[in-house]
């Protein structure tokens, strides 16, 4: 049996309401890709990731890549401060370091 991921484990705890905002989110990221027109998407300046924000009492961020036409799901948590940790991003991207070794 595999293993679930951490994105995954992620999403099965949350709370109902905000399950429903994160698929709604990666919706939106399957159908309009990583462009600066979406709504709550925004590029990391210093990185080649992405971070869909989900406003609300969780406060989520979503960090992703583009790999051709996939979007790779990189890591997701609640944010609790103004700015993003570094130990967030640097997860992130050493898991996108990861996927592009493969």
């Amino acid at each position: 049996m595999e293993r679930a991921s951490p994105i995954e484990k992620y999403i099965f705890r949350a709370q109902r309401p905000s399950q429903i905002k994160i698929a709604r989110q990666l919706k939106y990221l399957q159908e309009y890709g990583l462009n600066r027109g979406v709504l709550n998407l925004k590029k990391i300046i210093g990185y080649e990731l992405w971070e869909a924000r989900i406003i609300g009492k969780a406060n989520i961020r979503i960090i992703c890549f583009q790999q051709g036409s996939i979007i790779h799901i990189l890591h997701i948590f609640s944010k609790k401060s103004q700015k993003t940790k570094d130990k967030d991003l640097l997860l992130a991207d050493s898991r996108r370091s990861e996927i592009l070794d493969r």
